[in-house]
């Protein structure tokens, strides 16, 4: 029985000393924007050598843009808050069709490829499923893949929106 009540205060003492405050550190932080947030990424389309903003400002579930070059991240519903803050909440809020896209445009021109770059890094994977983050910088491309894509022009307004 002492040796029980000494081992439980050595695990105290222990836990007491490693600064332990009983809560589970190895939680990770949210992933993506929660209900609340209030994010911003810069976004376009570069279809055949010019960068394109998307212009329907609908909104859904609160991941829209402003017609202004930026997808505005402020998630008010569950659905596209967290791991669900996805490009492809913005397509379906902006009327986007990645399946249409190259005729949308006008610019489905022989070797011209779907390409995905995020900060300046091309990204592998459907862009629908591209997971929103504050401050990116993301370009959807329709161009040949040896094609070097720059930023929108409006990259820069990530820095200050001045949104309401």
């Amino acid at each position: 029985m002492l040796r029980r009540l000494a081992a439980l205060i050595l695990v105290g003492l222990l836990a007491a000393c490693s600064g332990d405050d009983g809560e589970d550190e190895s939680l990770p932080e949210p992933e993506g924007p929660e209900v609340g947030d209030h994010w911003h990424a810069a976004f376009a389309i570069f279809a055949c050598g010019d960068f394109l903003a998307v212009q329907e400002p609908n909104d859904p579930l609160g991941i829209h843009t402003h017609s202004d070059g930026l997808i505005h991240i402020h998630p008010f519903e569950e659905e596209a808050a967290g791991e669900n803050a996805t490009l492809g909440v913005f397509f379906d809020a902006a009327g986007v069709d990645v399946d249409s896209l190259a005729e949308d445009t006008g610019c489905d021109e022989p070797g011209n490829e779907l390409r995905l770059i995020v900060d300046g890094e091309e990204v592998d994977g459907p862009p629908g499923d591209l997971p929103l983050r504050d401050r990116q910088v993301i370009v959807l491309a329709l161009a040949p893949p040896d094609e070097e894509i720059g930023e929108p022009p409006w990259a820069d307004r990530i820095e200050d929106p001045g949104d309401v």
